[in-house]
Parts: structure tokens; sequence; C-alpha cells
């Protein structure tokens, strides 16, 4: 008898569990819910939280940069005739639409930062650099500050978390907004560091080696470079000695080959024909094109 109970009792449990979960099959599902929706909730709250941070990062940023340079940013987002790269104004309809926006802000970011980096001759030849070291770069020469260094790359890893992350539809596009927002003020931000844009103003001048320029100089020109400062919008120009070809209106990085060097040195302006010491002893002007540098980085 005993025996008899316990087999009964041995098929009767499974049958009660199963009839248990049947009877509040529909409690349970909203239970369910309710601990994915906390699970997505968590993350929301946590990425939330990020871009508030964030934002207050680049008040900061923003603050310092106002109070210490002069913005010159035209609302064409012209720069003394040199327009590298153009400002997107898109209207956010709906997710996707959202994170394609979020993209092409930090893909223009990223752009610009390159920009300056190339500019200031911090690109290597031929080698395509990491971002995170681009910008790490530039906050070590002070072309950056270190809080504007940790606010890229802050919006950088949000940017990523966002867009490879599966968060719910509904919750996330206030976030990419707020977000987009923040890129924009950051482009703002690094828009208004100073930095000299250097342009080919002429290629090939013959260089002397003589005060009467009548002893040319061989195997050597002279290019002359406009620089254009950013700040005051000024120009002003420099003659240095190079073995390398160069274009007219090229614009290029501010480097120099020191295993070449050039001794006293005149030279006739271009436009004036005015004989002009060129430098008493300088080496190589080897400034590389700047489109090339931005398509290897």
């Amino acid at each position: 008898m005993t025996e008899f109970i316990k087999a009964i009792a041995s098929i009767m449990w499974p049958i009660g569990v199963f009839a248990t979960f049947w009877y509040f099959r529909n409690e349970l599902k909203d239970i369910l819910k309710r601990l994915k929706k906390g699970r997505a909730f968590g993350a929301e709250v946590e990425l939330n939280e990020a871009i508030v941070s964030l934002g207050e990062s680049v008040e900061v940023v923003s603050s310092a940069i106002s109070e210490g340079v002069p913005s010159v940013v035209e609302s064409s987002g012209e720069i003394c005739g040199s327009q590298p790269y153009k400002t997107k104004h898109i209207t956010l309809e709906g997710v996707q639409l959202q994170k394609a926006t979020l993209l092409r802000v930090s893909l223009e970011m990223e752009s610009l930062v390159k920009y300056i980096a190339a500019t200031e001759g911090m690109l290597e030849s031929g080698k395509a650099a990491l971002f995170d070291n681009i910008v790490e770069l530039l906050a070590k020469k002070s072309v950056l500050s270190d809080q504007l260094m940790l606010t890229i790359k802050s919006f950088i890893n949000i940017k990523n978390r966002i867009l490879h992350e599966n968060f719910s539809n509904r919750n996330i596009e206030g976030e990419i907004v707020k977000l987009v927002d923040i890129g924009n003020n950051i482009i703002e931000g690094l828009k208004s560091i100073p930095y000299i844009i250097h342009r080919v103003y002429n290629p090939s001048l013959e260089l002397f080696s003589t005060a009467d320029c009548k002893t040319l100089r061989e195997n050597v020109v002279g290019v002359m470079i406009e620089y254009i400062d950013r700040v005051n919008k000024k120009k002003f120009y420099g003659v240095f000695p190079t073995t390398r070809q160069y274009r007219i209106g090229q614009e290029v990085s501010l480097e120099w080959n020191l295993a070449v060097a050039v001794g006293e040195t005149w030279y006739k302006h271009p436009d004036t024909k005015e004989i002009k010491l060129g430098w008493l002893g300088h080496c190589e002007f080897a400034g590389r094109d700047i489109e090339e540098l931005l398509m290897l980085a």
C-alpha cells in the first residue's frame, strides 16, 4: 500500500506543478515582462546618467573655451575661406534616422579632430592611427585641453553603446537627441580652437646664395607658405627651402626635415620682385598634403 501511494505521488507532483503554472500563466507573464523591463530600464538609466554627466562636461569645456578664445566660426561653417568640413542639419524622425544622425555627428567630430592633427603635423605618414591616440596626442601637445579630450572620448564611448547595444526604441529616442546635441556642442568647441592653416602660395621660388641674387642655388627651391590665423583672420607668409614638389593652393602640414639644411639664402618676392633675405640657415620644409593625410588617418 505504501509503495502504491509513493507511485501515485511521483506521478501527481509534475501534474500539480503544471496545473499551477497553467492556472497562474497570465500573472507569470506579467512578472516576466516586469523583470525584462527592469533590466532594460536599468541599462537605460545607466546610459541616461552617462549622457547627463557628459553634458555637464561639455558645459565646462564650452565655458572655458568661450572665456579663453574668441569665437570666429561663422554660421556657414567657413573658416578664412577654408571649409574642410561641413555641418549637416537633419530633422530627427524615428530611432533609425536618429542613430544615422548621431553617426554623422560623430564622423564630423572625428574628421575635425583629424584635420587639426594633420594641420599640426601630428599624423604619421602611411599609418592609420587610432582615434583615441590622436585625441590623446593633441592633448599631450596642448592643442586640446585634458577636459576636452576626456569629453570627446566619453562621447565616442556612449555613441558606440547606443549604436551597438540593444535598447528599447521607445526609451532611447530622447537619449539619442540629447547626445546629438552634445556632439554638436563639442564640434562648436573644436571649431573655436586656434590653429594655423598652411597653404602653398608659391611652390618654386628661385633661391640665391648671394645678396645680389646672381648665384643660383641648385637642387633646392623656396616654397612660400601662406599662414592663415583662424582667430583674427590675418595672413602672413614664410619662405623655406625644399627639395619637394608642391602646388599652388595646396594645404599642407607644418613639418621639417632636419637631415637637410641650407645656408644663407636670398630670394625675390614673387609679387613685388623685391630682393629679400630668406634665412641665415634653415632646415628643409617637409610639409605633407592634408587631404592625403586624412585619407590615411
